[in-house]
């Protein structure tokens, strides 16, 4: 299976849980290097989930 078919955001090694439900993607940074999305806000998806279209997915 391709890696793109096995990947969510809830099993990427990127995904930093910052607090209070919220997580962060490290790996989808803006331009000064910090992290630029939160895929998964309130423990529910946002529009940034799975931005990166599994193409940074790393396994835990």
């Amino acid at each position: 299976m391709s890696k793109k078919r096995n990947c969510i955001c809830e099993t990427c090694s990127n995904l930093i849980a910052i607090g209070e439900g919220d997580h962060i993607c490290y790996e989808v940074k803006a331009d000064d290097g910090t992290p630029a999305i939160m895929p998964i806000s309130d423990y529910a998806p946002t529009d940034d989930y799975l931005k990166c279209d599994g193409e940074k997915w790393e396994e835990e």
